[in-house]
């Protein structure tokens, strides 16, 4: 019988999808050059050291790639803070948790962005466990929450956007 459900945040519980979709030609306007049309959907399945690399050269932007990295992340803090709930997430969250279900949230997110938007939207709280930062590109992340709750992979369901 299913006890837990893990939840993704982006694109599942808020909708964060816009802010994450344009960060890399809003941030390379703000370095006072014009992107190239398809640059959002170019850099969108790369890691974030590809990302910046491909700035940097492509756009003759002379900065080391931490400080890159550092402005584009409060930049994400910046964007998130009008990021809305993904319409009746909030609802589904308390729903779940009076029938008592154990919420964990698994975000790639890391905590400086996921935290203050959880609060605002007044989700943060539900959620027993919080795993943000989490590398889910394999079912690692996954794997230590089963062994973390004590629980067999038939208690837990997992909601998550991506593939």
């Amino acid at each position: 019988m299913i006890n837990t459900v893990i939840f993704d945040m982006d694109g599942t519980i808020v909708d964060s999808m816009p802010v994450w979709k344009y960060a890399a030609s809003r941030y390379v306007r703000s370095q006072g050059c014009k992107p190239a049309p398809d640059l959002d959907d170019m850099i969108f399945s790369m890691t974030i050291s590809q990302y910046i690399e491909h700035i940097k050269k492509e756009y003759s932007i002379d900065k080391q790639s931490d400080k890159i990295a550092a402005e584009i992340h409060g930049q994400m803090i910046k964007e998130y803070e009008n990021v809305p709930e993904k319409p009746g997430a909030c609802a589904l969250l308390r729903a779940l948790k009076l029938k008592g279900i154990r919420l964990v949230l698994a975000t790639s997110t890391d905590e400086e962005i996921a935290k203050p938007v959880l609060k605002r939207l007044n989700m943060w709280e539900l959620f027993e466990k919080h795993h943000c930062a989490a590398k889910k590109i394999s079912p690692d992340i996954f794997r230590k929450i089963i062994d973390e709750l004590k629980l067999s992979a038939g208690q837990c369901f997992m909601v998550d956007d991506s593939d």
